[in-house]
This record gives structure tokens, C-alpha cells and sequence, in this order.
């Protein structure tokens, strides 16, 4: 189907992943969670970096999340896929929980005042009134974790994965101090080429609609005509043009089914912009 992506690779044996984040972030863990707890990894600043580095090839796969079910969209990285030459492969979801951590040999009562990520804060947050402990806002969690086992603050703590823990030989206090329960983020691996398996059940596609009365639509008809769930549908402004917003749209569907790639076939003469963004196996949930 080389009208609607490029040739599919086989998947890399020993690859090359880049993740946003430090050893022992969320994201590390679903690096590990896709690939195994020895692949190659590297932690990068930002999102952008993560993709650039994929796309030029200096890294084989890149793993962002990409919403949560407690906060929504990871807007950026909805933004960087529409507007970058790289393709989703795989993904995986993690329920994060977050978890009070210090210095081994702590008590509860010790800690006066608590480093983590303001969303991390925000959702620990009657836990922290409930016990009196100070939130201060840091960059990312697994550094909240990392800063206190490497300045050994009197009174601090850091709330973060209990992957964090491990990898920075701190105790975790109190396990799953946030109050959002079933607190799911979703995951995408990317790479510069798409992939293709038997069991590749999910495809990912991004378009633009007319300016005109029902023009989402008449789109999206050919979808309901075939019975395919369409089990989500994003909207973004187009970066750079005003007023132009892009669908994001992930569909259950098989590659291999004839009627299916006529159904994206007419999905893509009805709508402008169009892109198929990946083919890749839909995800069960998995902990961390």
C-alpha cells in the first residue's frame, strides 16, 4: 500500500531508544517495559529532542507519552507527530502511581517538605495537607528523586516512580500517596519508518477537514459505514496557520483487510492533509 506509507522495515534487534526524562522517569519505565531492562536508553530535555533524534537516525526509537487518563492530551507530542516525518510502531500503557521516597532509614515524621513534578504535587495533594509536608515544585520526578539522594536534605523527600527508587537507593515511605486512583498514561514508540506484524491491529491516521458545513462528517461516515471503532479522536490547531485545526484519529482495524484499506482510501479523498501515522498493536494496560 505504498499510496499510503512508505515500504514497512522489520523491527530493530538491539536498538537505540531515546525517551524525555532521567533513569527512573515513567518514560524510562516504559522504555523498559517495550523493550527489556537491558536496551540501550538514553534521557533526553524535551519531546522535540526525542523526535529530532529519531528522525535523523541517531537514535532507532523514541518512546512519548502521549495522554493520561487523569490530565488528557500530551499536546506536544500530538503536535510534533502531525508536523515530523516519523511513524508510531508500538505502544504500551502504565498506571502511574506516585510514591513518597527519602534517605533510607527516614520516618514520616522526619519529612518536612517534598520535591517532585507539579502534576506529581497536584495529585499527592491531600496526602500532603493531610501530614502537614510542604510541596516544592521541580522539574521532573525522577530528578525529584535523584536531587535528594544526591544533596541528602534534613527533612526532604521526593515523590516518583517506584522504578526512581531503585535506581537512586532511596525507601519508599508511603506507596501510592496520589488520590487519582486508575491514573493511566499512554505511551507510543516512534520510528523513522513504519513497522508491520501479524498482530498489528491499530492504525493512526491525521488529516484536515474543508471549511464547509458537515465536512468532519461526510469523513467520517466511511468509518461507521464499516463498522471499524474508531477508538479515539483528537483536534489541534495546525501550528503556524491560523484558524486550520488537524483530526487526530486512532481506528481498530487489520492492514491485511482489503475492505479496511479501501475505507482509509476514501477516508484520505475526502479530507486534506491526510496521513497514515503508524500500524502498530494495540496495547493491554501494564503497571508500574
Amino acid at each position: 500500500m505504498s499510496e499510503l506509507l512508505p515500504a514497512f522495515a522489520e523491527p530493530i534487534e538491539h536498538p537505540r531508544v531515546a525517551f524525555q526524562g532521567v533513569e527512573g522517569s515513567f518514560s524510562d519505565g516504559a522504555c523498559v517495559k517495550v523493550f527489556g531492562e537491558g536496551v540501550e536508553r538514553q534521557g533526553m530535555d524535551h519531546f522535540q529532542y526525542v523526535v529530532d533524534a529519531v528522525v535523523a537516525g541517531e537514535y532507532d526509537y523514541g518512546v512519548l507519552p502521549i495522554e493520561n487518563s487523569s490530565t488528557g492530551s500530551i499536546n506536544d507530542v500530538y503536535d510534533l507527530l502531525y508536523d515530523r516525518p516519523c511513524y508510531i510502531v508500538n505502544e504500551t500503557s502504565l498506571e502511574i502511581t506516585q510514591n513518597l521516597m527519602a534517605i533510607p532509614g527516614t520516618k514520616l515524621s522526619d519529612v518536612k517538605f517534598v520535591y517532585s513534578h507539579p502534576q506529581g504535587l497536584g495529585q499527592s495533594q491531600k496526602f500532603l495537607q493531610q501530614h502537614g509536608i510542604e510541596a516544592r515544585p521541580y522539574a521532573d520526578t525522577a530528578m525529584s528523586a535523584r536531587y535528594i539522594a544526591e544533596t541528602k536534605p534534613e527533612g526532604g523527600a521526593a515523590i516518583a516512580s517506584k522504578q526512581a527508587a531503585e535506581v537512586y537507593g532511596l525507601e519508599i515511605l508511603v506507596p501510592h500517596v496520589n488520590f487519582n486512583y486508575s491514573n493511566i498514561t499512554r505511551f507510543v514508540v516512534i520510528r523513522n519508518q513504519p513497522e508491520l506484524a501479524s498482530d498489528h491491529n491499530k492504525v493512526s491516521v491525521v488529516f484536515k477537514t474543508a471549511h464547509r458545513p458537515g465536512a468532519l462528517l461526510e469523513a467520517l461516515r466511511y468509518i461507521a459505514d464499516g463498522h471499524y471503532d474508531m477508538s479515539r479522536i483528537e483536534s489541534r490547531p495546525v501550528i503556524g496557520k491560523p484558524w486550520e485545526y488537524s483530526f487526530y484519529i486512532d481506528l481498530l482495524g487489520q492492514w491485511h483487510d482489503a475492505a479496511f484499506i479501501d475505507c482509509l482510501r476514501k477516508l484520505r479523498e475526502e479530507t486534506e492533509d491526510f496521513r497514515v501515522l503508524g500500524v502498530y498493536a494495540a496495547a493491554e494496560q501494564s503497571y508500574l
